[in-house]
């Protein structure tokens, strides 16, 4: 199919092509709109969020404050003024749990630029910025090829560039931030970030030609074409043991319709949706069939030490749990007990039962789940004795007013005996590889592979995104206080949403109590991506995992298969 004729169909566009035909479209709120949001926001920010005394006290941040004092200013405000005032309040809590969902249009628009630019770090110790993709949707010049070297982002340096992004965006910790950072120069979700100050960008590259320069236009995509997701009504069924970053995986999706058209395309056809789209791009490799493609891949490398298995997990984002951790556990049990490695950069999380149920498969030790905690205040409490969702956490909610305590006890969202159901089926030395864009379900997994002593984590950064929490809707608890005239939930205005951090985690182990959100999990070994990680298949990362594998003494079970 003809670049043209296929951009046609794969982008699936409703409307203008550019960002700046549709910049100033208008929020879709009136007044009254504009007052039911934030009055919600404040009830739900006030009274529900995990993080609060957290983010008050390491952010020197007051979200409620803020969000009163702009409902003060509703009268005054012109449109954009209010919706960048409000999108600031949430981004200031550096949560990615906790936001709003602006409406149509902007919830169903993704801005991009066609082409992907990352980020390594030299031989000098210097952070640059090298192109990795190009889309074959569009033609943008012999010489912009994956390898260029971008210098200046309109003329301002690239360095200085990421500095400015990673304060506009809210990473959980300042690796977090600068990763998010890098991913929001070429895409954005508009549904939970402003759009780009500029309507076109000019890029000054380094090729074989010399400094180069490149201009664009920001471009948009409906992500609301598509079929609606196939999957959709079963995952709000199990939503309240969700830990999601959804930008994250809203970007990995709009990628996937730049640099992949055909895949797109197929998917399109073969599953009705492309919303469900899991993980960053993977092209055509000796992976070894899995039941799971959108969750897994699993491949076998030659390496020093023997042959190494390669499990990369793209997210957590699952169905069927039983069906999962089995799919691992068969995927594992392929190939020798030379060494694993376990790759989950940038897994944006999913259902937290499938993360810590993984994490049996390669330890002999029994694994305790991560509790998780609500606020004690009176509505909470209120809301506890209306839905069976806080059941476990009711007798210490109840005792609140006499305790004093700020957070409820612990209990975890795992089931026990589920996380221990299995049992060891991987016996070799076995390593993470993590970096700041592992959030939620995957920090639970990544602090579960510590905690419980399973093998190093090897982190790009020195700390995963530190998204420690169980992400509720809005929705939800709206439908917990339904027909009930006391409630203190209304309707959102214009298909608005707002989702919070409703119980935050806490690690086990000899770290036991100590919170997840936005001190991450630390790398045993921090190891930056190099140029030829970026262009070559990670070379260079995945001799440094070998080494520390090297290192690492096999965890055998107490009971050996056979024996």
């Amino acid at each position: 199919m003809a670049p043209q004729r296929l951009m046609r169909k794969t982008l699936q566009l409703h409307g203008p092509l550019l960002l700046a035909d549709v910049r100033l479209l208008p929020s879709g709120m009136d007044r009254e709109g504009k007052r039911a949001l934030v009055g919600q926001a404040i009830a739900l920010l006030d009274d529900f969020y995990a993080h609060l005394p957290l983010k008050q006290s390491s952010l020197a941040v007051d979200p409620v404050q803020a969000a009163r004092l702009l409902l003060d200013d509703i009268e005054t405000l012109p449109d954009a003024d209010f919706v960048a005032t409000l999108m600031d309040i949430f981004q200031r809590v550096g949560d990615l749990h906790t936001l709003v969902t602006l409406p149509a249009p902007w919830s169903a628009v993704q801005a991009f630029l066609p082409y992907l630019i990352q980020e390594y770090v030299n031989e000098r110790g210097m952070p640059c910025y090298v192109v990795t993709n190009v889309s074959p949707l569009l033609d943008l010049g012999g010489d912009f090829v994956p390898g260029v070297e971008v210098t200046h982002w309109n003329g301002t340096p690239m360095s200085r560039m990421i500095a400015a992004l990673a304060r506009q965006t809210s990473g959980a910790n300042p690796w977090a931030r600068r990763r998010a950072a890098v991913q929001m120069l070429t895409t954005r979700s508009l549904a939970y970030q402003l759009a780009p100050p500029e309507d076109w960008v000019t890029l000054t590259y380094r090729s074989a030609r010399g400094l180069r320069r490149l201009s664009m236009p920001w471009l948009v995509v409906n992500r609301s074409t598509p079929p609606p997701d196939a999957d959709s009504g079963a995952r709000a069924g199990r939503g309240q043991l969700l830990g999601v970053d959804s930008r994250g995986f809203d970007i990995q999706r709009v990628r996937k319709q730049m640099f992949a058209p055909a895949r797109f395309e197929h998917e399109l056809k073969a599953a009705g949706s492309a919303a469900d789209v899991a993980g960053p791009l993977r092209g055509a490799d000796d992976s070894i069939p899995t039941s799971q493609p959108k969750q897994l891949s699993f491949r076998t490398l030659e390496g020093r030490i023997g042959q190494l298995g390669l499990l990369r997990i793209w997210n957590f984002d699952v169905l069927d749990v039983g069906a999962f951790v089995d799919e691992v556990a068969r995927l594992v049990r392929l190939k020798p007990a030379d060494g694993l490695i376990i790759d989950v950069r940038g897994n944006p999380g999913g259902w937290i039962p499938a993360a810590e149920g993984l994490l049996q498969l390669f330890t002999a030790r029994h694994i305790t789940p991560a509790p998780v905690q609500f606020r004690n205040t009176s509505l909470v409490r209120a809301t506890a004795a209306l839905s069976p969702e806080f059941y476990p956490w009711r007798p210490s909610l109840d005792l609140a007013n006499m305790t004093g305590e700020l957070f409820s006890q612990g209990v975890p969202l795992t089931d026990e005996a589920t996380a221990n159901a299995i049992g060891q089926v991987y016996f070799g030395p076995v390593a993470v590889i993590a970096d700041a864009l592992c959030y939620s379900a995957c920090d639970f997994f990544v602090a579960g592979f510590q905690d419980h002593e399973i093998g190093p984590i090897i982190g790009n950064d020195p700390t995963t995104g530190g998204g420690g929490a169980n992400v509720w809707e809005h929705s939800y608890l709206r439908a917990v206080w339904r027909g009930r005239p006391d409630s203190p939930f209304v309707e959102l205005p214009a298909g608005a949403g707002l989702r919070l951090a409703m119980r935050r985690s806490l690690r086990v182990g000899a770290r036991a109590g100590i919170p997840v959100e936005g001190l991450g999990v630390r790398a045993d070994h921090v190891r930056p991506l190099t140029r030829a990680d970026l262009l070559k298949g990670n070379t260079d990362l995945l001799a440094f995992a070998e080494s520390v594998l090297a290192g690492a003494r096999p965890v055998l079970s107490t009971a050996l298969p056979g024996l």
